[in-house]
C-alpha cells in the first residue's frame, strides 16, 4: 500500500490557496483606472472644464515641494501650455514660493489651483511633474528631479508635440 507524503500536502494546499486568492484580486490596471477616475473627479470639482480622460492627454503638476529652482523653471515651462485644452495643469504651489500669476488668468481654463495641496492624495506623484495618459489610463508618471531636469523637460515637451 502506498502512503501519501503528508509533509508535501502540508505546504502544497496553502500554496494553492494563496495562488487562488491572489488571482482574484483586482489587476493593477483596474486600480489605476479607478484612481484616474478619482483624479478627474477632483479636477472637475475644482473647475477643470474638460475633465475627461478621453480628451486629456497629460496632467502637469506644479508644487513647491523639493527643489525651489526646479519648480520656478517648471512654472515658466508650463506657462506656454495654459491655453491647451488637452492638458490639465494642477498648481499646488504657494504664491509666496513661486510666481503663479500666469495660472490665475481667466483664459487658463485648463488650470486647477489646488491651494490645500489635495491633488497629491489622488496619485503617487508628490512633487512637480507630469502624468502622461493614454486611451486606457495612466501611461507614465514623471517626477521632476534636479539631477535630470533638462531631460525631464525635454521628455515632457516631446510628449506634448
Amino acid at each position: 500500500m502506498i502512503r501519501p507524503n503528508m509533509s508535501f500536502l502540508k505546504w502544497w494546499f496553502p500554496l494553492l490557496l494563496v495562488i487562488d486568492v491572489g488571482c482574484r484580486t483586482p489587476s493593477a490596471k483596474e486600480n489605476s483606472n479607478a484612481g484616474l477616475e478619482n483624479v478627474f473627479s477632483f479636477l472637475e470639482e475644482n473647475g477643470y472644464q474638460s475633465a475627461s480622460d478621453k480628451g486629456t492627454r497629460m496632467i502637469l503638476v506644479l508644487t513647491d515641494v523639493s527643489c525651489p529652482t526646479c519648480n520656478k523653471s517648471y512654472a515658466l515651462f508650463l506657462e506656454k501650455y495654459v491655453a491647451d485644452s488637452t492638458i490639465a495643469i494642477v498648481v499646488s504651489a504657494s504664491p509666496a514660493a513661486i510666481d503663479i500669476s500666469a495660472f490665475n488668468d481667466e483664459m487658463a481654463t485648463n488650470v486647477v489651483v489646488d491651494h490645500r495641496n489635495q491633488f497629491r492624495n489622488f496619485t503617487s506623484l508628490k512633487g512637480s511633474g507630469a502624468i502622461l495618459l493614454n486611451g486606457n489610463g495612466i501611461d507614465t508618471i514623471i517626477e521632476l528631479s534636479a539631477k535630470r531636469l533638462d531631460k525631464d523637460f525635454q521628455f515632457i515637451e516631446e510628449q506634448l508635440k
